[in-house]
């Protein structure tokens, strides 16, 4: 750093900052603010909402692990006839990696693959995927491009492909 320019440093609220103000003022440096208080606080913030005390999986929002795997398990009791629950490894931690696979008929298809989750804090992948898979089960039948789609490959969603 150069002199004189401003400079950010993290520090420990509780014990570590308030040492760390007394030694600034003590050299001399008494432009000293602290910017964010908690950042775990504020990363927490960030986060979209959690649904879980909702009645319903809104698609539009933040869903944990824990109420995605229920949702998927409800969908493939909805499906029956073609939705079905695939375990496709697992993770680190030892969490099941599941995908849900549809599949109209018993035909040997292409597969189309789509997943979501991959990285930290990437939310709005398990979203996208989320709104795939239902609009996908939900319109087959319906809408001529997702029974066109169904009709020509197994569908495989995997919303969290990082557990």
């Amino acid at each position: 750093r150069r002199p004189h320019a401003p400079c950010d440093i993290r520090c420990e609220v509780e014990t570590t900052c308030p040492t760390l103000l007394q030694q600034l003022d003590a050299i001399g440096i008494e432009n000293v603010s602290v910017m964010l208080k908690d950042v775990g606080e504020a990363i927490r913030n960030e986060r979209p909402a959690s649904t879980e005390d909702d009645a319903t999986f809104a698609l539009d929002k933040y869903h944990t692990y824990n109420e995605t795997m229920s949702w998927m398990q409800d969908l493939a009791k909805q499906y029956p006839d073609y939705a079905t629950i695939v375990r496709v490894g697992s993770s680190y931690e030892g969490r099941d990696i599941l995908a849900m696979k549809i599949a109209v008929s018993k035909d040997e298809k292409p597969a189309f693959w789509m997943d979501g989750g991959i990285h930290a804090r990437e939310w709005i992948t398990t979203a996208t995927v989320n709104w795939m898979l239902e609009k996908t089960l939900s319109q087959y039948g319906k809408d001529d491009s997702v029974t066109a789609l169904l009709d020509a490959f197994n569908v495989y969603y995997a919303p969290i492909l990082n557990p």
